[in-house]
């Protein structure tokens, strides 16, 4: 039984991505968890505001998050599929990580940004504290209003300096979910690769046997973001799949919004990996 994290603040931006991993996982037995992080707003024009008060605003929050797991459970019967709801009135990311401990979350679906989120803006503020504070937890980011297609093309951009081993795991779990080819993407300025390199590529293709696989070489004469996201948009790509280690390109993608042709036109669901090795 797979557990996935659905973190909600009620915005379409949520709901897109809560839809996205429920079509994904279709054929899967999973178990949802709606998660949202309630807090007291801060615009409150009442002139008392008492304990009571409080309260009462935090029970038709839980209200409120019932209904919503209820509503959408309904709109997608599987009997492969279990829904529940999860209420805190801690901090986002602290409820987060005890979600992850208490629930044995194996993965978290979530937009890219809030009912506020700028547009041009590839991750809103949330979205980067929870892939830079989750540190055992894969998460999955949907962009805005993305439409859910089966799984086709996968783009996978590495530079083959480090061995792959259980890390490649949920790239391979991901493929299978439908018949698709992985696009093995390798960006550099070197004329061949070399022995260390040429070692982690054969061991990556012997990880993801059988999947079918594709190896293609891109010269780095332009910023690796611009790079992925036109080869996003010239083969098709369906999902950017990504393993984060310390110091590497993509902690520079999260460590900052992201303006490039990677984070609008050619924006797809974003799986980033956190490595287990280090």
């Amino acid at each position: 039984m797979k557990s996935i994290l659905l973190p909600t603040d009620f915005s379409n931006n949520a709901l897109s991505a809560i839809q996205y991993a429920i079509k994904l996982y279709a054929q899967e037995n999973c178990t949802f968890y709606i998660f949202h992080a309630w807090s007291f707003p801060t615009d409150s024009n009442r002139a008392t505001i008492t304990s009571n008060y409080v309260e009462e605003m935090k029970k038709a929050s839980e209200k409120k998050l019932s209904a919503y797991k209820d509503q959408i459970a309904q709109s997608h019967k599987n009997a492969q599929h279990t829904f529940r709801a999860i209420h805190t009135d801690t901090s986002l990311l602290n409820g987060i990580e005890a979600s992850i401990n208490q629930h044995n979350i194996d993965l978290i679906v979530m937009g890219t940004k809030g009912a506020t989120g700028a547009k041009e803006l590839f991750f809103g503020s949330n979205t980067i504290k929870v892939v830079k504070n989750t540190k055992r937890c894969d998460v999955l980011i949907i962009p805005d209003n993305y439409q859910f297609e089966p799984l086709q093309q996968i783009a996978f951009p590495t530079d083959f300096t480090r061995s792959f081993d259980n890390d490649i795991a949920p790239l391979k779990k991901t493929s299978a979910l439908d018949d698709t080819t992985i696009q093995i993407l390798h960006i550099g300025d070197e004329q061949s690769l070399h022995i260390e390199q040429l070692n982690n590529l054969n061991s990556l293709k012997r990880l993801l046997h059988p999947i079918e696989t594709d190896i293609n070489y891109v010269e780095a004469t332009a910023k690796k973001r611009m790079l992925i996201g036109s080869f996003i948009e010239d083969f098709n790509i369906d999902m950017l799949v990504m393993i984060v280690y310390k110091h590497n390109f993509i902690e520079n993608l999260i460590n900052e919004p992201v303006v490039s042709k990677l984070g609008s036109k050619a924006a797809v669901p974003f799986y980033i990996i956190k490595s287990k090795n280090e």
